[in-house]
């Protein structure tokens, strides 16, 4: 992918420079250094971070004088990493364009110049997308080799667990829960035994609930229809 966007880069720089590099002023070297100290930053960067994240060892226990690095620093580097190399490839394109036009006219001082000058900076980009590369090398956890003995016991599992059954239906007969099964019949879960009689009271509820208010409901028109009855507005 970084190959393929160099190409591209490099095809359409070179096409642009047919049209206007005689305009152009002469190219400098002074991005050279620039992007020499952009790599050397992130390649000290990317050997601290391997160096935190490592010394972590295995099973969380860290080593000593070296200091943890945060999730967030981390998250960070790697999107400065990503972003490094996409610059890298985009600036190494450009330079490469002007070295291929550049390469039949090293006859004049000034194309010869700025040949030596793109190929300085090609070198530059090349040496920044590496140490980009290892930044993002460098925020990656290393693999663990098995051997820790601290490793956490996986969880209890929950009392709750395997109630909800597509072949399972839950039924409350007599206060008691009873599971009906295609298969047979397994025993209830104790979490099951005593959530039934909160469950048959709250169905009882339920039905009370319903019978009071039909019941207010009929008790509301008779009452309306006697009115009616006694103003005459009722036929």
């Amino acid at each position: 992918m970084l190959l393929l966007s160099v190409v591209l880069v490099a095809a359409v720089t070179w096409a642009v420079l047919h049209a206007i590099y005689a305009s152009l002023p002469p190219l400098t070297w002074t991005g050279v250094p620039a992007l020499l100290f952009v790599a050397a930053v992130e390649t000290w960067l990317g050997w601290d971070l391997r160096a935190r994240i490592a010394g972590a060892g295995s099973g969380g226990r860290r080593k000593e004088g070296i200091r943890p690095a945060a999730p967030l620093f981390v998250a960070r580097a790697v999107v400065l990493a990503k972003a490094t190399v996409q610059t890298a490839a985009f600036l190494g394109g450009i330079a490469v364009g002007f070295v291929v036009y550049l390469a039949d006219m090293t006859g004049a001082p000034t194309p010869q110049a700025d040949l030596v000058d793109s190929s300085l900076f090609f070198g530059a980009c090349l040496i920044l997308m590496a140490a980009a590369l290892y930044l993002e090398q460098g925020c990656k956890i290393p693999p663990s080799d098995g051997t820790d003995d601290n490793v956490p016991p996986p969880p209890r599992e929950s009392p709750f667990h395997g109630l909800r059954r597509p072949m399972a239906k839950t039924a409350i007969v007599s206060g008691a829960a009873t599971r009906h099964c295609p298969g047979g019949r397994p025993p209830v879960p104790p979490a099951v035994r005593r959530c039934a009689p909160h469950l048959l009271a709250a169905e009882v509820a339920d039905h009370v609930a319903a019978i009071l208010v039909f019941r207010w409901r009929t008790l509301s028109g008779r009452a309306l229809r006697r009115r009616l009855r006694s103003r005459g507005g009722w036929d």
